[in-house]
């Protein structure tokens, strides 16, 4: 939805008491930065979508949280979510009166999703937003392709070349497989992890098959160093 008064509309008025719209049109804008195929504010909308379906105990600073996660995006760069909390704070405060502690876990909730691990005292409504931006990991599988497709056309060619990005994208879903539960909430983990398990395994090897040798001699030696 491109109409932003609109949209705030449809939510729960609780989740945008003291914030005036601006705020969100100047999220709006940020995502319209080039280079952007899946990190856009489509994907913001996507994941408020989400945050009716999960339970939160501070759904105001998980729409903030989620409306600037991806405001700052140039692929590769590692200081993305670093900007995106500093930009967030900013207009936050620009526009509205929130508490400081508000302002504070907002951007302690976007530099999480840098590794997406939340700490473990991390707040509730921290593990909703983590567990929220990657349930795009869970969805149909025409859905999910689409999303890995538009991660690719973010890296290749302006980053890497199709084999070393297919190469670290190997070794990224890897270890996500293998580190545990995808998500940290109970609703997540039932809505999400069974077919997110399957996207990933389904992409590893569609990946392995379309990648010649070269490829998979980087694959190795990425996980190699760890």
């Amino acid at each position: 939805m491109d109409d932003i008064p609109t949209w705030l509309a449809s939510l729960p008025p609780g989740w945008i008491e003291g914030c005036p719209e601006a705020i969100f049109f100047e999220a709006r804008e940020a995502h319209r930065s080039p280079g952007r195929h899946y990190h856009t504010w489509d994907h913001v909308l996507d994941c408020v979508e989400k945050l009716r379906m999960l339970p939160s105990e501070a759904p105001r600073t998980a729409l903030l949280a989620l409306a600037f996660h991806d405001a700052v995006y140039v692929a590769g760069r590692k200081d993305n979510e670093a900007q995106s909390a500093a930009l967030a704070a900013d207009v936050v405060c620009e526009h509205a009166r929130l508490p400081q502690a508000e302002v504070d876990e907002i951007q302690r909730i976007v530099l999480a999703t840098q590794s997406h691990v939340p700490a473990p005292d991390a707040s509730a409504t921290l593990r909703t937003v983590l567990d929220i931006d990657m349930s795009i990991l869970g969805a149909a599988p025409e859905r999910y392709e689409a999303y890995a497709e538009g991660v690719k056309r973010e890296y290749c060619p302006a980053v890497v070349s199709l084999a070393q990005f297919a190469a670290g994208r190997v070794t990224f879903l890897s270890r996500l497989l293998g580190a545990g539960p995808i998500y940290s909430t109970a609703t997540a983990r039932a809505l999400w992890e069974a077919p997110a398990r399957d996207n990933i395994a389904r992409e590893i090897a569609r990946l392995k098959a379309s990648s010649g040798p070269w490829a998979r001699w980087l694959g190795w030696l990425l996980r190699a160093r760890g």
